[in-house]
């Protein structure tokens, strides 16, 4: 578990929070994970940031949603990775 620190905390909450429908719950804990997060771990930050991509979307905010998206496509340029390509997809 020495994975586990204060932002993938956060960004797994946000993920609950989007998995129950509550986006603006899901926007606040995506938001402290990426404050959070260690700057190198691009690939977690991906995943969260295109989950709150998502979450800034079904709550209307879809400028927020479309610079979020856009994001998380400039970091797949540089990261192999399927768990998040599948995110990006999605």
């Amino acid at each position: 578990m020495y994975w586990i620190n204060e932002g993938e905390i956060h960004g797994q909450a946000g993920n609950c929070y989007l998995d129950l429908g509550d986006a603006r719950g899901a926007v606040a804990s995506f938001t402290k994970a990426r404050k959070a997060l260690n700057p190198a771990d691009n690939r977690t930050r991906g995943l969260f940031l295109s989950r709150a991509a998502t979450a800034h979307i079904e709550q209307g905010d879809l400028e927020a949603g479309c610079t979020t998206a856009h994001e998380v496509l400039d970091l797949a340029e540089n990261l192999q990775s399927a768990r998040f390509d599948s995110h990006v997809r999605a």
